[in-house]
């Protein structure tokens, strides 16, 4: 909400920029169809397929797609910044830093998404991390 209304007071590009910002949803579609499935059956094709193309969508638009929309926050505020008030400037202070958040928050559910794509892929080994925290606990 923030986003939003902080791009519709600085104006400009930064109106633009947030229609734009809206395309990270797409991944959202295939994380909301994986979830319909159980967890014995996400080893199937079908939800294999989902989680792929969740990969995909989330690569194309969060992670990739995130940089160039804080690129064009940027441009927008050193292009306009001596014609806004105060109260321009702070929306587009405001935009720029929750983009930046956003992303770093992104790209750690990012390496988490690479861990769960590897495992499913057999690229990474299934940890027995919570067996052996299960074995050492005090009775």
């Amino acid at each position: 909400m923030v986003g939003i209304v902080a791009a519709n007071v600085g104006g400009y590009g930064l109106v633009g920029t947030n229609a734009l910002a809206l395309t990270v949803e797409l991944s959202t579609i295939f994380i909301n169809y994986r979830s319909c499935y159980d967890k014995k059956e996400l080893g199937e094709p079908v939800p294999q397929v989902i989680q792929i193309l969740f990969f995909i969508t989330y690569t194309l638009g969060r992670v990739l797609m995130l940089p160039v929309i804080g690129f064009l926050i940027f441009k927008n505020a050193t292009m306009t910044w001596y014609y806004c008030s105060g109260l321009r400037r702070l929306a587009q202070v405001v935009s720029f830093t929750l983009l930046v958040f956003l992303y770093l928050l992104n790209l750690f559910w990012y390496w988490l998404i690479l861990i769960g794509l590897g495992k499913m892929l057999g690229l990474v080994k299934k940890s027995d991390n919570f067996e052996k925290v299960n074995d050492n606990k005090v009775q």
